[in-house]
């Protein structure tokens, strides 16, 4: 684990370790924006998006603890070679721009960050994907 001053972050590919910690901070914020009725928010739709989302290649999750709390996660995976991340782009981009070679983009799957005064949530977000830059 990470510390980042009042941040420790946890940074793992292990997702059946922290499997039911996600899902409890998905279900958490999303409660507090009134989300879970929606039933593309749901334990179990979600829970099906997170294990399709694990099974990728260099999918790895930060989850950012203030106080021995959790405080919110980051996810995603690597890009896979053939990816069509780029397809939906008003404007073609030239093919250097979006050709994936496995490695050479990572991507956000998902980032949630609690809204209880524990930080301020842009301050958490910042340093969980500041930590998994990699340089």
């Amino acid at each position: 684990m990470t510390d980042t001053g009042s941040l420790k972050l946890l940074r793992t590919s292990d997702m059946e370790k922290h499997r039911r910690l996600i899902l409890d901070i998905h279900v958490e914020v999303r409660t507090e924006f009134g989300l879970m009725d929606n039933p593309f928010n749901s334990v179990e739709r979600f829970d099906e998006r997170l294990a399709s989302y694990a099974s990728r290649d260099g999918w790895e999750v930060v989850i950012a603890y203030q106080a021995d709390e959790p405080a919110g996660y980051i996810f995603g995976s690597p890009l896979m070679r053939g990816s069509l991340w780029w397809s939906s782009m008003r404007q073609p981009q030239p093919d250097e721009f979006t050709q994936e070679t496995g490695s050479r983009t990572f991507a956000v799957q998902e980032v949630l960050v609690s809204t209880t005064p524990r930080s301020s949530p842009r301050c958490c977000a910042t340093r969980c994907v500041g930590s998994h830059v990699r340089t």
